[in-house]
């Protein structure tokens, strides 16, 4: 009898014949299309609307089919159709495919001659190249205004090298979706590796993509310049934020992510928020989003941004479609704070549509505060299109606040306004009062700060007094209500 070790050396006797054979088979001679490796996925694919013969019960009255046995829809525990869910699989199913045939392609090209390879690459509908790194990909018409999309069929070649140079495993993450419209990797599943991985294939997936959320990935600029190139230019809404892209790298290599933006002209919800923007990048996507003429709400909170605060300032000024700018917890003050402020009424004047502008955690009051409270109290009186107002935090002092109550009591449009944190607060009909003085008997006004009925979800409410039902006739009627902690009567009016 073998002892196991015999048994070992007498299983791999024939283990290069064995190899010889794979490289026969596989390398020089890729199988067929429609070979074996198919079946692996027709059990999916027969689960599909088109293909459901194998969800059959015996036959009765309706569609007969193959056996005698009639077609129903298959159904999941809540009563929904599986239909998307098996079509889901069948397609990740078929990209896995795609990427081992992409992988033998790549490695049977290697052995093969220069001439042969050149020939293979012309015959195959589409061109690659070779780099110092031995990197095969797609080559796509630098014009960004052509935006290119290879299929994916074509793109896995460059996926497959990219995966074995990074030395990652491939993933459908981003590439095969539940749901077509929505591209959702957020909380760090994925990085700058992957995301130059799954570029090419990205691209010529996500055609039908309006809404990625990329939220909180750690992503830099190289990362956010792969995933934006493979978006669609007719997308609507990006979700940035939370990552690491305000690191510009020498000279604009680290801009070229901004400029992208650029040829998104669809684009109409952009969150950047505490990502790290600085100056010089937030002046950079200033510039490129003048390109995106549809975009209605911005969001650039949490970026340390100072002396960029002017070039917001512009944006606002001159975008005509915008309608919602999120920029607290910022360094904008002195000259750049003054900048905004004029820019909220200057966008009223020039057929702007801004009704939300949250400009708080931003120190307005600390350098030339009282021209900048000017400003925003010619923006009260005069603006009637703006109706949320955001200044909570912003140091400003009584006599400030005393200069926007002067300009609230002209306004007849503004629905929220938000004054915690600051030496003032908002009475309980919406006006500003200021405080004289702060000491521990002030806390309490300061905390309540806000009188908004966009935020507390207010609605407007009329109350009527009849004679004889309500109560007694009188000549006239005081109502006393819970918004001031019933502390102030309200004149009814007699119709």
């Amino acid at each position: 009898p073998f002892t196991p070790r015999a048994q070992k050396a007498q299983k791999y006797a024939n283990a290069g014949e064995w190899a010889c054979f794979e490289r026969r088979r596989h390398l020089h001679s890729p199988p067929d299309v429609f070979d074996e490796s198919r079946r692996k996925f027709d059990v999916l694919e027969a689960h599909s609307l088109e293909n459901s013969e194998l969800w059959d019960t015996p036959f009765a009255d309706g569609e007969i089919g193959a056996g005698g046995h009639q077609k129903v829809r298959p159904q999941t525990a809540d009563g929904a159709g599986a239909d998307g869910i098996f079509q889901y699989a069948s397609a990740k199913a078929h990209f896995f495919d795609r990427f081992l045939r992409a992988d033998r392609i790549t490695k049977s090209t290697r052995s093969r001659p220069a001439t042969t390879e050149s020939a293979w690459a012309g015959n195959s509908g589409f061109s690659v190249r070779d780099t110092p790194t031995q990197r095969r990909s797609l080559v796509f018409s630098p014009n960004e205004d052509e935006f290119q999309r290879a299929t994916l069929d074509e793109s896995m070649g460059s996926f497959v090298s990219s995966c074995r140079l990074v030395k990652i495993h491939p993933s459908t993450m981003g590439i095969i979706r539940p749901e077509a419209d929505t591209l959702r990797l957020e909380y760090g599943c994925i990085t700058d590796v992957r995301a130059g991985a799954m570029n090419d294939s990205l691209r010529a997936s996500s055609a039908g993509v309006r809404q990625a959320y990329l939220r909180s990935n750690g992503l830099t600029e190289t990362g956010a310049r792969h995933l934006l190139g493979a978006l669609p230019p007719d997308i609507e809404a990006i979700d940035l934020s939370q990552n690491d892209l305000g690191h510009p790298l020498i000279g604009s290599v680290g801009l070229e992510w901004c400029r992208g933006i650029r040829r998104l002209s669809n684009l109409q919800k952009l969150n950047l928020s505490e990502s790290q923007l600085g100056d010089v990048i937030c002046r950079a996507l200033c510039e490129s989003l003048v390109y995106c003429r549809a975009l209605t709400s911005l969001n650039l909170s949490g970026n340390g941004i100072y002396r960029a605060g002017k070039d917001v300032a512009v944006l606002i000024r001159g975008h005509k479609a915008l309608v919602d700018i999120n920029i607290h917890w910022n360094l904008i003050t002195g000259e750049n704070a003054r900048d905004v402020a004029r820019s909220l009424l200057e966008n009223f004047y020039g057929g702007g549509r801004l009704r939300d502008a949250d400009i708080s955690w931003n120190p307005l009051g600390k350098t030339a505060g009282e021209e900048t409270c000017r400003l925003l109290a010619e923006t009260l009186a005069e603006n009637e299109a703006l109706t949320h107002l955001d200044l909570s935090e912003c140091e400003l002092s009584s006599s400030m606040c005393q200069v926007l109550a002067d300009g609230l009591r002209q306004n007849t449009t503004l629905l929220g306004l938000h004054l915690q944190g600051n030496e003032g607060y908002l009475t309980p009909r919406g006006f500003i009062a200021p405080l004289p003085q702060v000491g521990p008997a002030h806390l309490d006004e300061l905390v309540r700060g806000s009188c908004c009925w966009i935020c507390k979800r207010w609605r407007e409410v009329r109350l009527a007094y009849t004679p004889g039902i309500s109560g007694p006739e009188a000549k006239q009627v005081w109502v006393f209500t819970s918004v001031d902690g019933y502390m102030h009567a309200t004149k009814l009016e007699r119709h």
